[in-house]
């Protein structure tokens, strides 16, 4: 577990986990340099690059099938942000 995105009143915020804070073998992202600091704004490009194009004619049939509000970027995260070839890291969603 490296950390924590959660979208309030149209806020994005990142903040690193304890356990993150207190290892050595990973360095910090690169978006997110400070592991003591609480990111707040837009959605960094870490987590926007995990939202495919909606130019795409698969992406957009597979959100005309599962009903996903193409506007809304928690829910295309849920959906397509899990891997990326861009990282190793993986998303899970906390409910």
């Amino acid at each position: 577990e490296i950390g924590f995105l959660k979208l309030t009143d149209g806020v994005w915020t990142f903040e690193y986990s304890t356990d993150f804070k207190n290892q050595n073998d990973i360095q910090p992202l690169t978006d997110f340099p400070d592991v003591d600091k609480v990111y707040k704004g837009k959605l960094a490009p870490f987590f926007l690059q995990r939202i495919p194009s909606l130019s795409q004619p698969k992406v957009m049939q597979v959100i005309e099938q599962e009903n996903i509000d193409k506007t809304n970027e928690v829910e295309l995260l849920k959906h397509f942000g899990k891997t990326s070839i861009n990282n190793p890291f993986q998303l899970q969603p906390a409910f």
